[in-house]
């Protein structure tokens, strides 16, 4: 696994739904896909699952190929800022 809790990414905006990524199928619900192109951070991994779990979105599972790169600094400042402002 290339991430750890607290880690600021960017999901992928090209994810295809009904595909899989590791062992998860994307979008198999379909919710997941609003959180394509988007800023998130993780909150918990699971090992065993190779999977993570984002912040405000405990029930979907995100995978090493689903997650573009990590957040640069501005981009981590910003959600940071947006996540303050749901909060107030």
């Amino acid at each position: 696994m290339k991430h750890k809790i607290g880690d600021i990414v960017v999901i992928k905006s090209d994810l295809i739904p009904g595909k899989i990524y590791g062992k998860y199928n994307f979008n198999q619900f379909g919710s997941m896909n609003i959180y394509c192109g988007k800023i998130v951070k993780i909150t918990s991994l699971s090992k065993g699952l190779e999977a993570y779990q984002i912040f405000n979105c405990p029930e979907f599972f995100w995978t090493d190929e689903m997650i573009e790169r990590f957040a640069t600094e501005e981009e981590k400042q910003r959600f940071i800022l947006e996540t303050m402002a749901e909060v107030l």
